[in-house]
């Protein structure tokens, strides 16, 4: 099973538009997927993943989508220069055994032109830390509301390509 992984919790993000044009490039190569968007974090997650106990609905969302994959693709906004805060925070609330030696894409989405390639960075190594392996090719998407319909689908097909190549040296990887 592979996550895809929104790495925002803004609503009605671009980066979960792009997330979810990955799951279709997936599932159309057969492929077992599934999306967690970050906007599925309880509202009061920034105080309650800290708990000991862990609150049921972290410890189910954990279960489901972390425990239960075998890969992952992490789709990253560029949030002032990097990754955003909550994706980090989402990160250290998970336990790093549930992590080691999964592998990892990565999907780099920004309105500027660099593809958030310096978030990636910074992400690539903490996820090193963690004793993660990062594909190579990690894929900065530049642009990116020149790359939406109106109707929030990735319409942009050099774009559609570039996810296409990356999710097959990843299947392989």
């Amino acid at each position: 099973m592979i996550t895809i992984i929104s790495g925002t919790n803004r609503k009605n993000s671009k980066t979960l538009i792009v997330a979810k044009a990955y799951e279709e490039i997936l599932r159309s190569s057969g492929t077992e997927c599934q999306i967690f968007s970050l906007e599925e974090l309880p509202l009061d997650f920034a105080f309650s993943y800290l708990s000991d106990p862990k609150s049921d609905e972290i410890d189910q969302l954990m279960n489901k989508y972390i425990r239960s994959a075998t890969k992952f693709v992490a789709l990253i906004p560029e949030y002032q220069g990097t990754f955003p805060g909550i994706f980090k925070l989402f990160l250290d609330s998970v336990h790093p055994r549930d992590l080691e030696n999964k592998k990892i894409a990565l999907v780099g989405i920004s309105s500027g032109r660099a593809g958030n390639l310096r978030g990636l960075d910074h992400l690539t190594n903490a996820l090193h830390y963690l004793k993660m392996h990062v594909l190579h090719n990690k894929l900065p998407i530049s642009k990116i509301s020149e790359l939406i319909s109106k109707d929030y689908k990735l319409v942009d097909e050099e774009t559609r390509d570039s996810l296409k190549k990356q999710a097959e040296q990843f299947l392989k990887y």
